[in-house]
């Protein structure tokens, strides 16, 4: 049985968003009341307390404005099943407008830039003067007013903004590539929780999960996605967010039924399940990156043929990142701790420099020949 478990919390639709508001709500009502109930406006100029006033509802009304945005742009990426990803898919490709071009989206970024360049000096100011008001009374207090001031004002004028030129660039770039290797992509979802605790056991409070790519590659069924998966730790002064994965989950068919377990950890990545006894591999180079654990010995012998040792020892160097295998029944689950969010567009990178466009083309390639790379299309496998 394949191992994980999940905290009753779950993440929401908007939580992360929400979250942000909430926390946004709170630091201006400390602040206020902590400033009011103290006194310190007493015997102060005029001046001063008229500005420090100023500046405890410029806060409150940055935190309503994150409140507003996080309602009206909720988040929801669930992951969903393959077959209804394929129906969306082909209503969306009837009904949707088609994508922009490159020269559009690349008008889209250049505005984007400038707006993000506009927002910093109206947030950096703004935060200064506020950090200086409220450091006045207490150095850590303008600290933190200041950086929670600059994060909302920049997400109250940038985030939708961010939100539609990186839905576009997916439809018009991602995709695009995608389909050139005859595979289908979905931006809204991705891999399931169960497939991530085939690799990982650990407590997880939320989690997201999108750029799903599946089909088939030289008759190998594939899926893989972004994946993302926390714990939240209560703690004396909040909350501390504790990241479990943050990369590339990857599935595929494995033409063996395998009836054990066999898993392949990289020394370096925490969280993992463990299943069945330690395993001694012939391999020297592959035992000085990997350990090995399995159900059946003398299956995990079979399963790690030298070769495979060999191929994803040449993995983990081409991505230079933890990866972690577990093979099982009639399939191979991969997990690359790359520790970015992928797929994601580069706002200084130029749409019309090939250079640029290398570079998106180049990351997709990476995941997509994992299966020639590992030999997941022979068939030696299913004899």
């Amino acid at each position: 049985m394949l191992k994980g478990r999940l905290n009753t919390r779950r993440n929401r639709p908007g939580r992360d968003n929400i979250g942000v508001a909430l926390a946004a709500v709170a630091i201006a009502a400390v602040i206020g009341v902590t400033i009011f109930k103290s006194g310190i406006f007493n015997g102060l100029d005029p001046i001063f307390s008229y500005i420090f006033g100023l500046a405890i509802s410029f806060i409150i009304i940055v935190a309503a404005s994150v409140i507003f945005y996080a309602f009206k742009f909720p988040r929801n990426n669930a992951p969903v099943n393959i077959s209804d990803a394929l129906k969306f898919n082909r209503s969306q490709t009837l009904n949707s407008t088609p994508p922009k071009s490159l020269d559009e989206l690349e008008n889209e970024r250049i505005a984007l830039n400038e707006t993000i360049f506009k927002s910093n000096l109206i947030s950096i100011p703004i935060a200064l003067a506020v950090g200086l008001g409220m450091g006045y009374f207490n150095t850590a207090y303008g600290i933190y007013a200041a950086f929670c001031v600059y994060v909302a004002i920049q997400n109250a004028l940038t985030a939708s903004k961010k939100r539609d030129f990186t839905l576009n660039f997916k439809k018009r770039v991602i995709e695009s590539i995608v389909k050139g290797y005859g595979l289908d992509y979905y931006a809204a979802s991705g891999l399931s929780l169960d497939e991530f605790f085939a690799v990982y056991d650990c407590a997880v409070d939320e989690y997201s999960s999108e750029d799903l790519i599946y089909g088939e590659i030289d008759g190998v069924s594939v899926k893989f996605s972004d994946f993302y998966a926390a714990e939240k730790i209560k703690t004396r002064s909040g909350t501390k967010t504790i990241t479990k994965f943050l990369g590339v989950l990857f599935v595929a068919d494995f033409n063996k039924k395998l009836n054990h377990i066999t898993q392949v950890c990289h020394i370096g990545s925490c969280y993992l399940a463990r299943y069945g006894q330690k395993a001694n591999m012939d391999d020297v180079k592959f035992q000085e990156i990997f350990n090995v654990y399995t159900t059946d010995q003398i299956g995990a012998r079979y399963v790690l043929t030298p070769t495979l040792m060999q191929r994803l020892t040449e993995l983990y160097s081409k991505f230079d990142r933890p990866v972690n295998a577990v093979f099982f029944g009639n399939k191979i689950y991969l997990a690359i701790e790359t520790g970015v969010n992928n797929f994601e567009p580069n706002l200084k990178l130029s749409l019309k420099d090939d250079r640029s466009l290398t570079l998106y083309k180049d990351e997709i390639r990476s995941f997509v020949g994992i299966v020639k790379e590992l030999n997941l299309n022979r068939r030696i496998w299913a004899q």
